[in-house]
């Protein structure tokens, strides 16, 4: 019997058989949108020129009644679904953004490229604030990969993730104050801390810090059967389950979600879609307080949100 046979016999069991009993009994996935390609009312914009690097929308956001916000950089403006129909377009002042994030009655957008600096607007389009973001504790904007709007908890504000850390660029109510930093990224809830990490070819280090805590920390590691090529993120829900994102390269590259409890115990994974163009989405995954997963990709004609929505027991 094979090492191979053996490793991934191991992680069948782990993700499906925990100790406390709980496990993923089914994943019910629909596409909850679907949008042609193009400059009209309607649609998202997508470029793809023989001799420069391939474009499409960059980021997206998922509003408390489930209203998807697409940022539609190319056609400078952000285009707003919901029940699969647009319901709203907001212009925007710049075709740089990078990432957009909802606050509130607020949209924040990021520009690490121009202007580096993320931008609040209302949904009208209109300039509120320009937070900058080169300063203390972020020497070079282009190190920021998300901005994180974190808006209850001990660690609430606006929050420059930088992969391995995050830097609070201002309080809720836009000011700026002292910054600070804390390893890893911010909790939905506010209140605790993650951070990952790939150590060797097929495994994932995670670090869960206790809440409210700088430097307590736990920390426990999942095997995978394959090589690991990229971490997709980290996030977790309001039960206190942890969702891991990652690629995967097996017979062909894979994107997985892997689930986990506290504990550090595997609960399940599932596949995701792999979006087979060149075209870079800057930020494809969101995940909703009750552990619903959304994720944006395309294809040579449409763009498309697909909803995950794992089942316990």
């Amino acid at each position: 019997m094979s090492k191979l046979f053996i490793y991934s016999l191991l992680f069948f069991l782990f993700s499906f058989n925990t100790e406390n009993g709980e496990k993923i009994i089914k994943i019910n996935a629909r596409e909850i949108l679907n949008v042609n390609q193009g400059s009209g009312e309607n649609e998202i914009g997508v470029i793809t020129p023989s001799e420069a690097n391939p474009e499409g929308p960059m980021s997206f956001a998922i509003g408390r009644n489930e209203e998807i916000y697409i940022l539609d950089q190319l056609n400078k403006r952000i285009q707003v679904f919901k029940n699969g129909e647009k319901i709203k377009t907001i212009p925007i002042p710049e075709e740089s953004f990078k990432d957009i994030e909802l606050i509130n009655d607020k949209i924040l957008l990021l520009d690490i490229d121009f202007k580096k600096s993320v931008y609040v607007i209302d949904h009208k389009g209109e300039i509120i604030k320009i937070i900058k973001i080169e300063g203390k504790l972020i020497p070079e904007a282009a190190e920021v990969v998300e901005i994180q709007a974190v808006q209850n908890g001990k660690w609430k504000g606006i929050w420059a993730y930088l992969g391995n850390r995050s830097v609070k660029i201002a309080d809720l109510d836009l000011s700026e104050r002292e910054r600070i930093s804390v390893p890893g990224k911010i909790s939905q809830d506010g209140e605790r801390i993650f951070d990952i990490k790939i150590e060797g070819e097929a495994t994932i280090t995670i670090y869960i810090y206790e809440k409210g805590s700088l430097s307590n920390y736990n920390q426990g590691s999942i095997f995978l059967d394959a090589y690991v090529t990229n971490i997709l993120g980290i996030w977790d829900n309001k039960m206190g389950r942890i969702y891991v994102g990652v690629s995967l390269e097996e017979k062909d590259f894979s994107n997985y979600i892997v689930v986990i409890d506290s504990n550090f115990k595997e609960i399940g994974k599932f596949n995701l879609e792999v979006q087979k163009l060149p075209h870079e989405i800057w930020r494809s995954i969101r995940v909703s307080e009750k552990g619903s997963i959304y994720q944006l990709y395309l294809d040579e004609k449409k763009v498309y949100v697909k909803k995950f929505e794992p089942y316990f027991k």
